[in-house]
């Protein structure tokens, strides 16, 4: 039985295309944003990203961005693409939240995790 998670998923409706499931690959957003129709990406959320400076063909990328009935982007910066959206979220920095980070876990030979604590108190209405 095959991997859900690695099996391809639907091709997009731009030059066939697919990439896994629910997922849609950088170098089609542009294209599945502007051609209109049935299955048109018509909403864009961003974290922690920058498509107007990281994806391919910036021209097209600025007018794909600004064709959006909806562009929201979860940020700390204000990017190039945070100046095109309709909504700009600023998250909690790592020393405003408890974490225990997970990004290194799997490369230490013997079980490990760390915990850090809240350095900075905000209110809790931030994300």
């Amino acid at each position: 039985m095959p991997l859900v998670a690695l099996s391809p998923g639907a091709p997009h409706r731009v030059r066939g295309l697919s990439g896994l499931p629910g997922e849609m690959l950088t170098n089609a957003l542009n294209d599945e944003i502007l051609l209109q129709g049935d299955g048109q990406v018509r909403a864009l959320i961003v974290s922690g990203g920058n498509p107007v400076q990281a994806w391919p063909d910036q021209h097209k990328t600025l007018k794909a961005l600004s064709d959006l009935e909806l562009l929201v982007v979860i940020d700390h910066r204000m990017t190039a693409t945070a100046q095109l959206a309709d909504f700009v979220i600023a998250p909690r920095l790592q020393l405003e939240r408890e974490d225990v980070p997970n990004v290194m876990d799997r490369r230490f030979p013997a079980v490990y995790t760390n915990y850090a604590e809240r350095v900075i108190y905000t209110d809790d209405d931030v994300l």
